[in-house]
């Protein structure tokens, strides 16, 4: 029980600390509820401009649209795969997709395109961004990854 004879500011000391206690408990339970209803939207395939598949380790797939037919390059000779991207100013999306037998291929070729990316008059063609894609070990994940491609640049 409180005592009355008491001196003014002796009692009570713990009421600040119990109010930022209750405060942050506050805050984190605002942040969790957010989080649980904010959901990350899906990394999707509409947005890439073209792809590369390499499966094997020994050649690579450009593909220049969904709907074109591909381009086979040796992995040797992947600084080739620069001359037949397509052109223009804008800002395009280029996805490297690979398997666990690309590993070495991918690293090449990121060096390549750092090389190509830092080409003295480059002006007036398309910057690209790069990302990269694993494809599953299961057969087909090349073409399941096709396919879903195709289907996302289809839909509007």
């Amino acid at each position: 029980m409180l005592s009355i004879d008491r001196a003014p500011g002796q009692g009570f000391q713990l009421l600040p600390f119990l109010d930022l206690v209750f405060a942050l408990m506050g805050i984190f339970l605002v942040v969790f509820v957010l989080q649980s209803v904010y959901e990350e939207p899906r990394a999707g395939l509409a947005g890439v401009d073209e792809l590369i598949v390499c499966e094997d380790g020994q050649r690579l797939a450009l593909y220049t649209d969904p709907q074109s037919a591909p381009l086979a390059i040796p992995a040797p000779q992947l600084r080739e795969i620069f001359q037949h991207l397509p052109g223009g100013e804008s800002v395009r999306n280029l996805s490297f997709a690979f398997s666990a037998d690309c590993f070495a291929t991918k690293r090449g070729f990121q060096r390549a395109f750092g090389e190509f990316s830092q080409q003295p008059g480059r002006a007036g063609r398309a910057t690209r961004r790069l990302n990269f894609r694993p494809l599953g070990s299961e057969a087909g994940a090349a073409q399941g990854l096709l396919a879903r491609w195709r289907r996302e640049r289809a839909a509007p």
